[in-house]
C-alpha cells in the first residue's frame, strides 16, 4: 500500500496510524484514552501535533515506550514529564494487556474533547 502511495504524484504525504481505546492510569487517576500509534517523522508532514507541544517534547521514533498526551488528559491524570503511566487495552486478538510508558510531553491541539483523551505513542508499540 505504502508503494502505491508514494508512487502517485497526487498524494503530497500520507502517515500510517493505528488506532485504538484503552484506559489510561496514573497514581489513583485512571481515565479513558483514544490511542494513535504513529510513525513521528511521518505523522509531522500531515497534522501539526509536533507543532503544538504544550510542554516536554514530541515523540521520538528511535525511543520506544513513550508517549504524548493531550494537555487535558495530562492535566486530569496529575501527571508530569518523566513520570510512569499504565495502560490497559485490548489486542486484535481480543486479549486485554496493560504496558507502562513513559510521558515525554503534552500537545494543546485546539480541540477540547480530543485534549481530554488523547495519546500518541510510536507506531511499534501500539
Amino acid at each position: 500500500m505504502q508503494m502505491l502511495f508514494r508512487s502517485n504524484p497526487q498524494i503530497a504525504a500520507f502517515a500510517s496510524r493505528v488506532v485504538g481505546d484503552g484506559l489510561i492510569s496514573f497514581r489513583e487517576n485512571s481515565l479513558g484514552a483514544v490511542i494513535f500509534g504513529i510513525d513521528p517523522e511521518a505523522e509531522q508532514k500531515v497534522s501539526k501535533f509536533a507543532l503544538r507541544v504544550a510542554t516536554g517534547r514530541f515523540l521520538s521514533k528511535e525511543r520506544e515506550g513513550e508517549i504524548v498526551l493531550g494537555h487535558k488528559l495530562f492535566e486530569n491524570l496529575k501527571a508530569a514529564v518523566g513520570d510512569t503511566l499504565v495502560i490497559l487495552s485490548q489486542g486484535f486478538d481480543g486479549s486485554l494487556g496493560n504496558l507502562k510508558f513513559k510521558v515525554v510531553g503534552a500537545v494543546k491541539s485546539g480541540l477540547g474533547d480530543f485534549d481530554r483523551g488523547l495519546v500518541l505513542m510510536n507506531l511499534a508499540d501500539a
